[in-house]
């Protein structure tokens, strides 16, 4: 899945974004995402950002049918990502896309039924919530 490229141009803008993209619309989508993030995470810190790469809507849109199982292994993803000290450094960019995703997750947590959904909704907005807020310089552990 390492069709990451260089960001000199569009196109790799475009082909980066694709992979990630279509492995969200996939069935195992959560774990080939994980996966993904995982294989190529010193791309996206070298790339200067993550969020740009993602459509958030149909993130959010396999948000809304996700697995509890599914929920956790995005988190654990946004953790691969994000889970460093210096994440100010190299994802500011984000903290827009993520503010955005962590309302969407925020409404998504209070109207679902499942109690395990609702729980790994939480967890996984106090993921973003604490990945916001090292963005902003309040440091906090997201490992």
């Amino acid at each position: 899945m390492s069709e990451m490229a260089d960001i000199s141009g569009n196109h790799s803008y475009v082909k980066s974004s694709s992979v990630l993209t279509s492995i969200i619309l996939q069935n195992n989508w959560a774990q080939d995402f994980y996966d993904e993030c995982n294989l190529n995470k010193n791309e996206y810190i070298v790339k200067y950002g993550f969020m740009c790469f993602i459509d958030l809507d149909i993130l959010i849109s396999k948000m809304k049918t996700a697995s509890p199982m599914e929920i956790y292994i995005i988190e654990n993803a946004f953790k691969k990502i994000y889970g460093f000290s210096n994440i100010r450094d190299f994802f500011l960019v984000d903290r827009d896309a993520l503010t955005h995703l962590k309302s969407e997750i925020q409404l998504l947590e209070s109207s679902v039924s499942s109690i395990t959904r609702r729980k790994a909704l939480h967890c996984f907005n106090a993921t973003l919530v604490n990945i916001i807020n090292n963005l902003q310089g309040e440091l906090t552990n997201v490992t």
